[in-house]
């Protein structure tokens, strides 16, 4: 009986293993994210934290869904979830503000969508959604960077 539970502490251990070994690759896609997000964040506050901003376009709303995009591929990437299984209490709580951030950009493209439905794009409504993208973006940067590093350092911390 003894032998059994040495045995399948051993495996649980070996599979934790291969799951925060696998995770370090997940690590390096957050840290591109977050190195990606330093050029958009400064480009979306050169062009629409302006006194009289320009309409949103097309091309700037297609940044907002890869930002929201990138998030949720990562978080949804199955080397993550058996990885998350492995995480202590401070890797546990960056995770979760991850999922708040995703639910964040989901709201922004869902903004983004009303405000180009018009034929004319309020200069107003585009400062906004731009502001709160800057702001999402900022809150997102120090999590990317603390998770990323965090996976990096999983493998070793088992």
């Amino acid at each position: 009986m003894h032998r059994s539970d040495d045995r399948q502490k051993e495996l649980t251990l070996r599979d934790a293993r291969r799951a925060a070994k696998n995770a370090v690759w997940v690590g390096a896609y957050f840290n591109n994210i977050y190195v990606e997000l330093e050029n958009v964040s400064d480009y979306f506050r050169r062009k629409y934290l302006s006194s009289s901003p320009p309409p949103l376009s097309s091309d700037d709303f297609a940044k907002i869904r890869a930002f929201r995009a990138n998030l949720k591929t990562g978080m949804e990437l199955e080397v993550l979830l058996a990885a998350s299984k492995n995480f202590g209490t401070s890797m546990s709580g960056t995770y979760e503000v991850l999922k708040v951030l995703v639910q964040k950009a989901d709201l922004l493209v869902r903004m983004g969508e009303k405000a180009l439905k018009p034929a004319t794009v309020d200069p107003i409504a585009s400062k906004n959604l731009a502001t709160r993208f800057i702001s999402a973006v900022e809150d997102s940067k120090p999590v990317l960077k603390t998770f990323s590093e965090g996976l990096a350092r999983l493998e070793g911390e088992i």
